[in-house]
């Protein structure tokens, strides 16, 4: 019992195997066949990509990527819809996240997280985890992720033509220093303000990109087509 209890803490905390996964896993053992299913499912996603329809472009899209879309990526979309509640743009901005895995798909947020954003004015309790797919690289204009290894997941999902859709969280904070948002899933309270901290400290910057595309994106409508955008906007 012991031994069990042990391979059952690990699953979870080492292998981020979801709890309705490891009783079977631990009784059957069937470890293996989980990660090869997780797998399968990746690979599959990455075959049956896509071509979608164009997009209209009367708007500018972002979504933010951590693991299982219920702690870090549900926070920063909260801050972001409510930065901009205090910022005009040239666009409407819409904004989504979602997770590198499918281990919480249809979940609200950690209740850790929830807590964390709502001491700040930031309500996620609404939100719902989801799997990134293929066809987001085509619908956003930035895939933020939250870490170098949901980055490099992202970039291994994408075609090579949306590469340079995928940006880091941090590379808006102007600390070239720091690239990671840490996953607050296995600590405690403090692990979540912090990850609130890191985020907030990134909005300005990212604030200032989606203004940049959305001014760009403005001039290009109203050129129409074939026009030429005025030289004034930046």
């Amino acid at each position: 019992m012991w031994i069990r209890s042990k391979i059952w803490s690990g699953l979870r905390s080492s292998c981020g195997v979801p709890d309705e996964w490891v009783l079977p896993v631990v009784t059957f053992g069937l470890l293996p066949a989980y990660f090869a299913f997780q797998d399968a499912d990746m690979m599959l996603t990455r075959m049956f990509r896509r071509q979608e329809k164009p997009l209209e472009n009367n708007s500018v899209r972002v979504l933010f990527v951590c693991m299982g879309n219920i702690c870090r990526s549900p926070m920063a979309e909260g801050v972001l819809r409510q930065r901009l509640a205090g910022r005009e743009l040239p666009l409407p901005v819409e904004i989504d996240s979602a997770g590198t895995h499918s281990y919480h798909r249809g979940a609200p947020p950690d209740p850790r997280a929830q807590a964390a954003a709502l001491r700040r004015g930031v309500d996620i309790s609404g939100q719902r985890a989801r799997r990134v797919t293929p066809e987001d690289f085509f619908r956003f204009d930035l895939v933020v992720a939250m870490d170098d290894e949901n980055h490099a997941a992202l970039l291994e999902l994408a075609a090579e033509e949306h590469h340079q859709k995928v940006r880091l969280l941090l590379e808006f904070a102007g600390d070239a220093s720091r690239r990671n948002v840490p996953d607050p899933y296995y600590g405690g309270t403090l692990g979540f303000e912090r990850v609130l901290d890191l985020v907030e400290e990134a909005m300005t910057g990212l604030l200032d990109e989606l203004e940049s595309i959305g001014a760009r994106r403005r001039a290009e409508l109203e050129a129409g087509p074939g026009g030429t955008p005025d030289e004034d906007v930046v």
